[in-house]
């Protein structure tokens, strides 16, 4: 039932002869307006001036037959809108709505093309919602339909100029800043035409994130992409969702990772995770590492391969990373024989397991160390320290030569770099090439500045910051963010298991071990020559016999290593040499 007018604007033009008061004074025009308004109940001043009298002219209107409707609910009006109104009217009509009715009855349907409105009794929250959705969406309230839910969230339909990637940003920046809270979350069925604002705990992550040892550890398999991944942790849920899917990265898209952090983020838990999942999966395993931060990876040197612990000083580190470009040269020879150019397609006795080269603390590996000015004149104690430094930095240059050139060549072979490092740059000894060709970007830690996220990342506006509520809580340890290769970025959590318990559980696979996976004296002897063997004390005929024992790949390999006059090559630039050679062995496509 409802009760429909005839008319719908009153309109009333007073004429005020009073001397002394001018239209144009902004303070004789509040208090005409005051007056006049009192003195028309309803009314309100819609325009002041002179008439052609010079007297002043007021015209006041009021919506009078338009309200005299019967509700459809206690909370809700429809109206009679008069004819001729234009949608550009509806902020006018707003506004003589709540001057009659209150600011609680809020203008939520406005159709002047059928001339109908509705008027729907609104709290201060709700009213809220309303116009910050509608300013999200860029459209006028009423032209959504908004109902309050019963967990104090929003329902609400979509204009038709709505687009997800333009809108969806800013209506979850109204759910989470303006009507609710960080755990807000919007909910949009494009298709239907309609979202929701859904009230919600902020996603976390347990303060401790145990090691699934109770799921399956499959073996690495190249030929079952499902295979080729390694677990990171627990990532960070979409808010409402109370449940964490596993963080990983996918050695298919991207072999290679980096992992920043600085100290006590979590890198070396981070690792730890990774390493065993490489060994109790089947894979084989060398370490690079500053001789003071190795400590860490003690626990799985017996599961190294032979000459996989280049921690002790530079030159072993140097050694094992030449250790493994021979390896991927045997395997490049493997491959040849089978007509095949990659890893994966070898099938049969044959087939190799992955390699992982894990590189830690790459800035202390790599960047070179001072070398004192010393001539022929000057005391032997100086020239000997400038020999000493001057040897030093052929070794980093070396493992930086290989270390780089694996990055870039050996994937083929199934050689995987795990490089860590606090500040991904040049100037922390990080060779451009080489963090150019570590696919996955791993930064751990909660609060990471602008230029560690720019050095780190590749598309860093891309990568999510950790949320301030996990930044200030306990649950914060171990969180960092990931971009892998050929996926979304993500926040996660590192899995962490005692290393007694990683260790334990490698035992109880019954893996080889070996006593000591430092590189020998003959490892050297293959990859830098004899003399650097003598210079530790060794003999000719002892180190002869120890190559003759355990072979010399890289003598069938790399035959006439000499400098620009002919001269055989020695030591490091011997090893720098090997690596162009090598670079060039990989097979093509």
């Amino acid at each position: 039932m409802s009760d429909r007018a005839a008319s719908t604007i009153e309109r009333k033009t007073v004429i005020i002869k009073t001397p002394g008061l001018d239209p144009d004074n902004d303070e004789h025009v509040t208090v005409i307006k005051g007056q006049a308004e009192k003195a028309h109940e309803g009314f309100m001043m819609k325009f002041i001036g002179r008439n052609a009298d010079g007297h002043i002219e007021v015209v006041l209107e009021r919506i009078s037959k338009i309200t005299r409707v019967t509700s459809v609910s206690k909370n809700k009006k429809r109206m009679n809108l008069p004819d001729g109104m234009k949608p550009s009217q509806g902020e006018e009509m707003l506004q003589r709505y709540q001057d009659q009715h209150g600011k609680d009855w809020y203008m939520t349907s406005y159709e002047p093309a059928i001339n109908k409105a509705e008027l729907t009794k609104l709290t201060k929250a709700e009213i809220v919602a309303l116009e910050s959705t509608a300013v999200a969406l860029g459209v006028k309230p009423w032209q959504i339909d908004m109902t309050t839910r019963r967990d104090g969230g929003y329902d609400f339909t979509l204009p038709s100029t709505f687009i997800p990637s333009k809108h969806t940003e800013k209506l979850e920046e109204v759910a989470q800043g303006v009507v609710g809270n960080a755990g807000w979350y919007v909910k949009v069925k494009a298709a239907e035409r309609t979202a929701s604002m859904i009230p919600s705990d902020p996603p976390t992550f347990p303060e401790v994130a145990p090691f699934p040892f109770n799921e399956p550890l499959p073996k690495f398999n190249p030929a079952k992409s499902e295979t080729m991944t390694l677990k990171l942790g627990l990532k960070l849920p979409e808010p409402g969702v109370k449940t964490w899917d596993t963080a990983f990265i996918d050695l298919d898209a991207g072999p290679h990772t980096l992992i920043g952090g600085l100290s006590k983020s979590g890198k070396s838990v981070t690792i730890n995770a990774a390493i065993f999942q490489m060994l109790a999966r089947g894979g084989k395993l060398a370490i690079i590492d500053d001789k003071d931060k190795a400590r860490d990876f003690d626990w799985c040197q017996p599961y190294l391969i032979p000459g996989g612990w280049g921690c002790d000083d530079e030159k072993m580190a140097a050694t094992t990373m030449r250790l493994v470009h021979l390896e991927a040269s045997r395997r490049a020879d493997i491959l040849k024989v089978h007509g095949l150019n990659d890893w994966t397609n070898l099938k049969g006795p044959d087939a190799f397991p992955p390699l992982f080269v894990v590189v830690d603390e790459i800035s202390l590996l790599l960047t070179l160390a001072t070398v004192p000015k010393a001539g022929k004149d000057s005391p032997d104690w100086l020239i000997r320290q400038k020999e000493a430094a001057e040897m030093e930095n052929a070794y980093r240059q070396t493992l930086a030569t290989d270390l780089t050139l694996a990055a870039a060549k050996l994937r083929f072979a199934g050689v995987f770099i795990v490089a860590a490092n606090q500040v991904a740059n040049s100037t922390t000894g990080m060779p451009p090439k080489l963090r150019t060709n570590l696919h996955n970007k791993v930064l751990m830690g909660v609060a990471p500045t602008e230029a560690n996220r720019s050095q780190m990342f590749s598309s860093p506006e891309r990568v999510p910051l950790v949320p301030d509520h996990i930044r200030s809580s306990k649950v914060g340890k171990g969180v960092g963010s990931a971009e892998p290769e050929g996926g979304e970025a993500y926040v996660f959590k590192s899995y962490f298991a005692p290393i007694d318990e990683y260790r334990k559980r490698l035992d109880a696979l019954g893996l080889p071990k070996i006593s000591d996976p430092s590189p020998t004296k003959a490892d050297v002897a293959r990859v830098f020559g004899e003399e650097d063997v003598l210079e530790d004390g060794g003999s000719r005929e002892e180190t002869a016999k120890r190559r003759e024992k355990a072979g010399d790949p890289a003598a069938g390999l790399m035959p006439g290593l000499v400098d620009e006059n002919g001269n055989p090559l020695r030591g490091a630039a011997a090893a720098a040499a090997q690596s162009k050679m090598l670079a060039g062995m990989a097979p093509k496509g």
